[in-house]
């Protein structure tokens, strides 16, 4: 008796529908902002002498420090291919405008505000608070002839990162990401004369920062997996047809089907005077049909909710 192969390929195409949901989710890229991280770490330039040991202390500042780890962070994130990132541009005249405050000024409010005037679901902030070289020699000698010394320098970097759920102004992570990177370096002397091998300390530090920027990465993949990915109507035409943001640069793709969400009012906490969040109510759903704009917006069509999706609507993917 012949076998019916209906249901094997029914259970097929069901499993595929699955495995394309999930797919869709993977891509679906979250957007972050990055506000210039403060420096905060100091200087101290400090040299201790114990018996035949010089230990040498030296963290130097510059106001750029910050605007510099915040640009390295910045360009590893978008690397990593796993999240849209604000153009500073964008994000510095958006600040500007709101009179949101500047650097390391990020509150609830105005993360809340920079969600809905953005659209992103993380907000990184932080300060520098560690950020030098330090050396330790050691030296040995023979009478005044001979002698010998050996060196071993540590650069740190440690960064105190805040990582904030965009929607609410929630902390989701804060701590310390740190690099370190060490040089070792030895000298002869013969008759008061010789050589000494030297580390380059701009190197050493330059690769401690790129650990603790690689560390940061870390901690924003975990907190973007405590959020959701959120979209936004642009514009809705007479014809059905729809305006979306993001496009591509955030993972949306033709053929994509997202689910259309109308915010409520924020909850307030009577205590704090904090925004809980707010309840989101399912109206509709779409179907994108093209990138425009270089994938930074999408044209799509209403399936489900014509009439009642309008400009400023919530879109997810589930």
């Amino acid at each position: 008796m012949k076998k019916s192969v209906f249901p094997v390929l029914f259970f097929i195409a069901l499993f595929s529908g699955f495995i394309s949901e999930a797919q869709d989710n993977l891509i679906l890229r979250k957007r972050v902002a990055i506000v210039d991280f403060e420096d905060g770490s100091g200087e101290t330039i400090k040299t201790d002498k114990k018996g035949d040991v010089n230990v040498k202390t030296q963290t130097n500042v510059n106001s750029n420090y910050g605007r510099v780890l915040t640009t390295m962070l910045t360009t590893e994130l978008v690397k990593s291919n796993a999240f849209s990132v604000v153009e500073r541009q964008s994000l510095d005249a958006i600040m500007a405008e709101q009179n949101l405050g500047k650097t390391g000024a990020v509150t609830p409010q105005s993360a809340a505000k920079l969600n809905q005037l953005l659209g992103v679901q993380l907000l990184i902030t932080g300060s520098i608070t560690e950020y030098g070289a330090k050396t330790n020699t050691e030296g040995t000698s023979v009478g005044r002839v001979f002698g010998s010394s050996k060196s071993k320098t540590t650069a740190r970097v440690s960064v105190d990162i805040r990582i904030l759920n965009a929607s609410t102004g929630e902390i989701l992570i804060a701590e310390t990401a740190s690099g370190t990177a060490e040089a070792s370096s030895k000298g002869q002397k013969v008759f008061g004369i010789g050589k000494t091998q030297t580390s380059d300390d701009e190197t050493l530090i330059d690769s401690a920062v790129r650990k603790a920027v690689a560390h940061c990465v870390a901690l924003i993949k975990t907190a973007s997996n405590k959020v959701t990915w959120e979209g936004s109507v642009v514009q809705v035409n007479e014809d059905g047809s729809l305006f979306i943001k993001p496009g591509s640069n955030g993972g949306v793709k033709s053929g994509m089907t997202l689910f259309v969400y109308r915010r409520g009012e924020s909850v307030i906490d009577p205590e704090t005077g904090l925004s809980l969040g707010s309840e989101m109510k399912k109206i509709g759903s779409i179907n994108v049909l093209n990138d425009i704009g270089e994938g930074k917006a999408a044209k799509a069509e209403i399936k489900e909710g014509k009439g009642v999706v309008k400009k400023g609507d919530v879109l997810k993917a589930e």
